[in-house]
């Protein structure tokens, strides 16, 4: 077991605060006083063919390393879905998986037991002790027509995770956006359908997000994503929003 998770294990936050911790790609850990939940953990390298989608990070820790209480899965894309590492993310039964249909079927194909999936197909709502969660589209065209984004209320804080969808001008009527997010999520890829550095910045002004955390960048040379003309559009597009670049592996505590 490696450094960084060892931290993130023994790190507990307080009342009304935040571990969040991006993995690399699409991939987050959010950690509670009370629960750890997974979002799009990607930890091998199973999308590789040859030197096409190689890992050009590394995964922080390994999926055997890794204890949940919660994986939420937004589609069904292999660097979002990890056939690689899902079963050993899921190896404990009591690890829930929360994702909409078109992952679910897939989950099914490889075994992992019916009592563990809760299926969120947009528009759903789940709840429990820890949280609240609901599922929002996410505008991923043909590529992923089911994909989903989640809005997460934890520890009195919302948490937006986009998943993988184009920049809207509608997007908060899209998403029926009410809740003042406090954390928005956001791919600044500008390829296979997401917003790119601009339009992610975009997104964060319309959410009216506190803080703002790129992802999906760099995780393949098919990517592309630019972590700097993000923080550079942001000041332009979105200035009341503080964005926090995070190094993979990196964690950022989010509080009073």
């Amino acid at each position: 077991m490696n450094e960084i998770i060892k931290e993130i294990r023994a790190y507990t936050p307080q009342e009304q605060e935040l571990l969040i911790c991006w993995t690399s790609g699409a991939g987050f850990i959010i950690k509670t006083a009370n629960c750890t939940l997974g979002i799009d953990l990607f930890l091998s390298d199973s999308v590789r063919e040859g030197d096409t989608y190689k890992r050009l990070t590394l995964a922080p820790f390994t999926a055997e390393d890794v204890e949940l209480d919660f994986l939420i899965i937004s589609h069904e894309h292999p660097d979002h879905l990890d056939y690689g590492s899902v079963k050993h993310l899921l190896q404990n039964e009591k690890t829930k998986v929360l994702a909409p249909s078109c992952v679910i079927a897939e989950l099914e194909k490889l075994g992992i037991s019916k009592e563990q999936m809760v299926k969120i197909d947009r528009g759903a709502r789940f709840q429990c002790d820890q949280f609240q969660l609901r599922a929002v589209k996410a505008d991923h065209g043909e590529l992923s027509p089911q994909a989903i984004g989640v809005l997460l209320s934890l520890q009195e804080k919302n948490v937006l995770f986009t998943g993988d969808t184009c920049y809207r001008e509608d997007y908060r009527e899209m998403i029926q956006l009410q809740e003042k997010i406090h954390v928005l999520l956001v791919p600044i890829n500008p390829t296979y359908g997401n917003p790119g550095p601009e339009g992610a910045a975009a997104l964060a002004r319309d959410v009216k997000a506190d803080v703002a955390i790129p992802c999906h960048y760099w995780l393949f040379k098919e990517h592309g994503g630019d972590p700097g003309a993000f923080l550079e559009a942001c000041g332009k597009i979105a200035p009341k929003t503080r964005c926090k670049i995070l190094a993979v592996g990196e964690s950022f505590i989010y509080g009073n």
